[in-house]
C-alpha cells in the first residue's frame, strides 16, 4: 500500500508514511500531535491520510483526522479507503469524509468493487439516488448481485435513463 510522494519539504521534517505509522503505535498522542503540527503543508498531512486510507490503518487516520479535522483529503481517504475494502477505516473517515459529497464517490466505489459491508455501512450517511443511482448502475454492470439487492430499495428507480434499473431488470434482480 504505497501511493506515490514527492515532498519539497526539508528531509529533517519529512515522514514516510511507515515511520509515521510506527509514530501512531508508539507514541502518545500529544507526541503524534505534535509531529504533525511541524509538518507542513496540509498538503504533506493529505498523503499520509491517504496513505493510512490506503492500508487501512485506522490509528494512523484517527490521529491525522484530529490534526486535520474535516477536509477535502478526508473525502478522498474515504473514497480510497472504501475502495480498498477497509471497513474499520471508512467508519473512521465517515464523520469527517463528508460521504455524500461529490456523488458519493465512496459509495460507488465500494459498489464497483462488490464491498458489501462497507456499501451497508455508507448507505445511510451517502446519497445512493446520486448521479442516477450511479452505485446501482455501476454494481449491475459488474454483475455485483449482493450489492444490487442492498442498493435497489434505496436507489431511484424513476431516474431519467435509468440504466440501472433497466439491467436490474433484465437480469431479474428487481
Amino acid at each position: 500500500c504505497a501511493l506515490p510522494i514527492s515532498w519539497d519539504m526539508p528531509i529533517s521534517r519529512r515522514l514516510s508514511f511507515s515511520e509515521f505509522a510506527n509514530h501512531v503505535g508508539t507514541h502518545s498522542p500529544e507526541h503524534v500531535q505534535a509531529l504533525l503540527a511541524q509538518m507542513t503543508p496540509r498538503a504533506h498531512l493529505a498523503i499520509l491520510l491517504q496513505e493510512a486510507a490506503c492500508c487501512g490503518d485506522v490509528r494512523a487516520i484517527e490521529a491525522v483526522v484530529a490534526h486535520l479535522g474535516p477536509c477535502r483529503a478526508c473525502h478522498e481517504a474515504l473514497t480510497l479507503a472504501a475502495e480498498e475494502g477497509h471497513l474499520a477505516a471508512v467508519r473512521a473517515l465517515i464523520p469527517s469524509g463528508h460521504p455524500s459529497g461529490n456523488h458519493s464517490e465512496a459509495l460507488v466505489s465500494a459498489a464497483i468493487k462488490g464491498h458489501v459491508d462497507i456499501v451497508a455501512a455508507l448507505i445511510p450517511v451517502s446519497q445512493p439516488k446520486a448521479d442516477d443511482s450511479a452505485a446501482l448502475r455501476m454494481a449491475t454492470q459488474l454483475g455485483n448481485t449482493d450489492v444490487v439487492e442492498l442498493l435497489l430499495p434505496v436507489s431511484d428507480p424513476t431516474a431519467n435513463h435509468s440504466e440501472a434499473f433497466l439491467t436490474a431488470i433484465r437480469e431479474e434482480w428487481w
